[in-house]
């Protein structure tokens, strides 16, 4: 067997941190989906709308048939629990 050089080593602990990250990041999405599925249908419905697929509110207003201001209304309550379900979890939040 070959000896491990330090590159090889610090190789080998780059790999293990990236998997940990990328363990760490699947486990936030994974908790992203609940708290999604924990909104309130059309909360759900207009969040997904906005913050994923990036339709406009008037976009938005004018698919589902409600008032830009009850569209900003829902983005928040749902950024709110989203926030809320994730922190109660152990997910820290960083703040833009």
């Amino acid at each position: 067997m070959e000896p491990l050089t330090e590159l090889t080593a610090a190789n080998l602990v780059s790999e293990e941190a990236n998997a940990a990250e990328v363990a760490s990041r699947n486990q936030e999405l994974e908790l992203l989906m609940a708290a999604l599925a924990d909104l309130p249908d059309r909360c759900r419905q207009i969040f997904i709308l906005r913050r994923i697929k990036g339709l406009s509110h008037r976009e938005i207003s004018t698919r589902l048939g409600i008032a830009e201001g009850t569209i900003e209304k829902q983005v928040g309550i749902a950024l709110k629990k989203c926030v809320t379900y994730l922190q109660l979890r152990g997910v820290e939040i960083r703040r833009r």
